[in-house]
């Protein structure tokens, strides 16, 4: 299967998920979803059998954003995983079963040293045989792929490329995570890149006159969990994973690094299609003149502003999107925040910031069109571009890269 699509990423879920309901008997073939078949040493077998009885036993009851079960992701994850390697390591395949398991699993307290002896200790036991020592390599590179209360997301990804062949591991898992995620923002069973071009309808708008009705005249689909701004910014981490991933020169050739990259700009592609497709389809009410917006979008994507993190500006909407709405500057606290709970309400103030930009965008549907079409344009160039990453993203965070204007 094309690791990108999003049909057979339904078919994926469906099957797993229908043999998770099943008997216990149907582990065997959940396993075989999530390995593509791919051969398995007998011990390593038991192992990987052990881990998934881990995982759904610990992920009982709980559930993703959009309402299905939360075992899903870390089994899909590694199902991509799986169809991107020609082979499968036992210790890669653990890895991305378990890459959450401090964010859902246990409570993630890295600073307490006895805790985390214990963790390993339980979690090790629960796998492996006593002579094994692959045991204690994953957890090692699952407390390395856990990110820390303090970190912000730039942080944590450039502290997980820091050793390129140390963490190629890490960052295989990383790019099949978020390839999980991002395919993972649709309920909605019909593409709607199926049902509308999204060439075809950006040059009927800007070359064919006449006006075009919504071509699939139906009434707008329940709202979701996740709208057009929120997959908008589901693309904004992808593009600063992609990007720093290009800025560190991290490139493993070949043990699936590449098909995961190319992957997840794929997937990253077609998702700003389909919001571009959304909009179009049923809130062209609510927007000015289409061939305006697409105009001053080329305009803006022709210059080398779309490949760098811009100030916020009167003459283009896009100026400042990234800034504006998907990393709204942090208030700082004094004194900083020492503990868990100090954190944690940090957290929920950046949480409850950022929801609040990201209503204001969804409410401004002129701009998510302009932003679905940049986005386009932007995984465009990481496809065609093997150099290109955009400029003013770094693992400190983002910052303007255009000069100062002239007043």
């Amino acid at each position: 299967m094309p690791l990108y699509d999003l049909s057979d990423f339904f078919s994926l879920s469906r099957a797993l998920n229908y043999n998770l309901s099943c008997t216990t008997s149907a582990r065997h073939y959940v396993l075989k979803y999530v390995t593509d078949m791919k051969p398995l040493d007998p011990l390593d077998k038991r192992v990987v059998m052990r881990a998934l009885e881990f995982l759904i036993n610990s992920y009982k009851g709980k559930t993703r954003k959009l309402g299905p079960p939360a075992v899903l992701h870390p089994l899909r994850a590694s199902a991509l995983f799986c169809r991107a390697v020609r082979s499968i390591e036992i210790l890669d395949l653990v890895t991305e079963m378990f890459h959450d398991l401090f964010e859902d699993i246990y409570p993630f307290q890295v600073e307490d040293e006895s805790w985390c002896a214990l963790i390993r200790q339980d979690f090790i036991a629960s796998l492996w045989p006593p002579s094994d020592p692959g045991g204690g390599e994953v957890f090692d590179r699952l407390m390395h792929l856990t990110r820390r209360d303090n970190e912000s997301y730039y942080e944590y990804i450039g502290r997980i490329l820091d050793s390129p062949g140390e963490n190629a591991a890490v960052v295989r898992v990383k790019l099949a995570d978020r390839l999980d995620n991002t395919l993972d923002m649709r309920i909605d069973l019909d593409d709607p890149r199926e049902r509308g071009d999204f060439f075809q309808e950006v040059f009927s708008t800007l070359f064919v006159k006449a006006a075009r009705k919504n071509p699939w005249e139906e009434d707008h689909p329940p709202s979701a969990p996740l709208n057009g701004a929120w997959r908008l910014y589901e693309l904004f981490k992808n593009a600063v994973l992609l990007s720093l991933i290009r800025q560190k020169g991290f490139v493993i050739a070949g043990q699936g690094f590449d098909v995961l990259f190319h992957a997840v700009a794929v997937a990253s592609w077609n998702e700003a299609k389909r919001i571009y497709l959304h909009i179009w389809a049923y809130h062209q009410k609510l927007l000015g003149d289409p061939r305006k917006l697409l105009t001053e979008a080329m305009e803006y994507c022709y210059t080398d502003r779309i490949n760098m993190v811009t100030r916020p500006d009167k003459l283009y909407r896009l100026d400042g999107l990234f800034s504006t709405y998907f990393d709204p500057p942090r208030r700082e606290t004094h004194p900083p925040p020492k503990t868990r709970e100090e954190m944690e309400e940090v957290r929920k103030a950046q949480t409850a910031n950022r929801q609040q930009k990201l209503n204001n965008l969804y409410k401004d549907k002129n701009l998510m069109v302009e932003a679905a079409v940049a986005f386009v344009v932007i995984f465009q160039n990481f496809l065609q571009d093997p150099d290109y990453y955009i400029q003013g993203i770094s693992e400190h965070g983002i910052a303007p890269a255009e000069p100062e204007r002239e007043a």
